[in-house]
């Protein structure tokens, strides 16, 4: 790998901020086993789940509003970072990594078959694609797409973030009213929420495999 290219240093930027995370995560959890837990469960959740998973997982868990804020922020920024490095340097034929090619492929070819309609709106199709809770949707592919049309890498960075920091604020203040009025009718009924999103998102990849 060229580590002058820009999509290395995206690369080794994302895998210093989950270094970063984790060694966090370890330092906390001396102090705060629980928390800890918590914390590393949102990050999962909205890894298998996506963004709307891992917030219902930390408002359930009894999370503050600005923790879980921040940590799916966080975690969706690394993942974009280094999910989208691994593609760009996949299709440069300079890396490559088995368990995320099935993935790419499917991308791709959904990529393929709206092609006219991404290239139409270009930048503004990204982040409105970024932004709503769409199949296929999510900082990830937006910004695998918007490299596969031609945007720039700083210029599709930037609006993919901006779009996820964005929605991911909007849903953050959405759910933790819907999950704060479901806890003062019981203290389970906020997990509801997280198990129907689980169904879905396994739907969804069932519907993609």
């Amino acid at each position: 790998m060229d580590l002058n290219k820009i999509e290395t240093r995206f690369l080794f930027s994302g895998i210093f901020l989950l270094i970063l995370l984790l060694v966090s995560l370890g330092v906390i959890g001396l102090f705060d086993m629980e928390l800890s837990s918590k914390l590393l469960g949102t990050a999962i959740t909205n890894l298998i789940v996506g963004r709307m998973g891992g917030l219902s997982f930390g408002f359930s868990s009894g999370l503050d509003f600005y923790t879980v804020l921040f940590i799916n922020l966080y975690f969706e920024v690394l993942l974009v970072l280094i999910v989208y490095s691994l593609f760009v340097l996949s299709w440069q034929n300079a890396v490559k990594f088995k368990r995320l090619e099935h993935f790419f492929e499917v991308v791709k070819a959904f990529v393929a078959k709206h092609h006219d309609k991404f290239d139409k709106y270009g930048t503004y199709g990204i982040f409105f694609f970024v932004f709503m809770p769409l199949f296929m949707s999510g900082p990830v592919v937006g910004a695998i797409i918007g490299f596969i049309i031609g945007i720039s890498h700083i210029r599709n960075i930037l609006i993919v973030l901006s779009s996820t920091f964005l929605a991911t604020t909007l849903w953050a203040f959405f759910l933790n009213e819907i999950i704060t009025f479901l806890n003062n009718i019981n203290q389970y009924a906020s997990w509801g929420i997280l198990v129907v999103l689980i169904i879905v998102a396994l739907i969804a990849r069932k519907r993609t495999n």
